[in-house]
């Protein structure tokens, strides 16, 4: 008989989890014998369009169901002040359960009446804090939380430790399981036309919404003073603009006089940002944490250079690969400067191997089903 699926998140908009998520429900579906659907909190995002058909979406908050998204919105908040008025929500449907964020999607699941409940952690707890981390008892909370849970998956060895330091109680049911990608998937998205052609700049690309997590402070300022030094780049940056952090980085007018200038070119959101990065010259990421650097990943698995913040997770990602730069503005200029005058990246070849979509998938159904 077929395992049925039930995983957690909050939305299918852009992101590392959003998307790894979706990559690996459609290889579950059409590769094992199981059903999955997916819970959002709210109904929405770009990604659902990449879904399999086999998958079932269901939406907590939804536009298309007024009603029922009233009575979820009562619900959400009963379990944000530990009221578990959800527990018998979906008793009995699933084999399994699964949290895939930390934050309120493993608050949510936790409260279901399940024995079989599970939560993916993506990002270093020590250094993010989640929402709930903002409630007035959102310290004891999250305790009580993690201890109902039968298993917790951290994307790497490095966050499984901080999430053990930080949660002691959950260290014999702790396993770490560093994620898998679509490498051929993403090596012919890459090898399509080339969004760079006809000009004689060396372009640089960074990927991810712009959010104080990814550092776009320091991008920004780096970026400003390497602009008074050379004028022969041009950074392309893709992924979600619409941010407060964003506006908030457009005020500043030397930032926005380089975005006007297009020495920052906004891109916004792309269904496949995979032919920037290949045709790019190198990539470049100024990350202050990660859970398991997709971007890192992505790069290697296109063969490019990349200049990245010296963060654990993306040391653990690169080994000897590309170059790790100190979170330091100054150390980020002359980097990128070095590396525009001497161009390392020409003729460059990986040689680090990264996990496939199809092992990644087979370590979690054994991580979900065995005991």
């Amino acid at each position: 008989m077929s395992k049925k699926y039930l995983f957690m998140i909050n939305t299918l908009n852009v992101g590392g989890a959003e998307t790894g998520l979706v990559e690996l429900v459609n290889s579950m579906v059409d590769n094992y014998d199981c059903e999955v659907d997916i819970l959002l909190t709210v109904n929405t995002g770009i990604l659902k369009d990449r879904l399999s058909p086999k998958i079932n979406v269901i939406g907590l908050i939804d536009k298309n169901n007024i009603l029922k998204s009233i009575i979820n919105a009562g619900i959400i908040g009963l379990t944000l002040i530990g009221v578990p008025a959800n527990k018998y929500m979906y008793k009995d449907k699933y084999d399994y359960i699964i949290a895939y964020l930390e934050g309120y999607p493993s608050l949510f699941v936790s409260t279901l009446k399940s024995e079989n409940k599970f939560s993916s952690i993506r990002v270093g707890l020590k250094d993010h804090a989640t929402a709930l981390d903002k409630l007035p008892k959102g310290k004891s909370m999250q305790h009580k939380m993690y201890s109902k849970f039968k298993k917790i998956h951290t994307v790497s060895k490095k966050k499984k430790k901080e999430f053990v330091e930080k949660y002691p109680e959950t260290s014999n049911r702790t396993v770490a399981i560093t994620t898998g990608f679509e490498i051929d998937s993403i090596r012919k998205k890459g090898n399509v036309e080339n969004p760079f052609e006809g000009t004689s700049l060396i372009n640089i690309v960074t990927v991810g919404r712009i959010e104080e997590q990814k550092g776009y402070d320091i991008l920004f300022e780096s970026i400003y003073k390497l602009s008074l030094i050379r004028k022969d780049f041009r950074l392309h940056l893709i992924g979600n603009t619409n941010t407060d952090y964003a506006r908030e980085l457009k005020r500043n007018s030397a930032y926005n006089k380089l975005i006007e200038d297009e020495i920052i070119v906004l891109k916004g959101v792309k269904s496949n940002p995979y032919k920037y990065m290949k045709h790019s010259d190198f990539i470049l990421t100024t990350s202050r944490y990660e859970g398991f650097p997709r971007v890192v990943n992505e790069s290697l698995i296109l063969n490019k250079f990349i200049i990245a913040s010296n963060i654990e997770p993306n040391v653990e990602s690169l080994g000897s690969e590309g170059v790790l730069v100190s979170l330091d503005t100054n150390a980020y200029v002359e980097t990128i400067n070095d590396v525009l005058s001497n161009k390392p990246y020409k003729g460059y070849n990986i040689s680090k191997v990264v996990k496939t979509k199809e092992t990644f998938t087979e370590e979690m159904i054994k991580f979900f089903e065995e005991e």
